[in-house]
């Protein structure tokens, strides 16, 4: 029988695995681990974690709710990332239709037209 220790910290290595791929792709290690540190202002760093998953360290406690906040840091930025997308998409629209607007329909060239004997 497992203890609650240790499903707790199986949970917290498989959801660390699961959101930092999610988040940064196959080389996630470093990159979660700066996340870590600016949500928690602790210092850490991808060997850190590294010694999380092999287990030479237990995952701290903190570590689900520092997740759950760059979790939600993501998620703002993505947002904040779609709206000035949306803002280039308008931009571009309105750009295409004066376009459209103050260029006449080209004109055929009459010669181009005619056969050649």
């Amino acid at each position: 029988m497992t203890s609650v220790k240790d499903r707790d910290q199986e949970f917290r290595r498989e959801l660390v695995i699961r959101i930092g791929q999610l988040i940064h792709g196959q080389r996630w290690i470093a990159p979660l681990a700066a996340d870590l540190a600016a949500v928690t202002g602790r210092s850490i760093k991808g060997p850190q974690i590294s010694h999380w998953l092999s287990e030479l360290r237990p995952f701290p406690e903190w570590v689900e709710d520092a997740l759950l906040r760059v979790i939600n840091d993501r998620i703002a930025a993505i947002l904040h990332e779609g709206k000035r997308l949306r803002a280039e998409s308008y931009f571009l629209q309105a750009r295409f239709a004066a376009r459209l607007v103050d260029t006449p329909d080209p004109v055929p060239d009459e010669d181009a037209l005619m056969p050649r004997m």
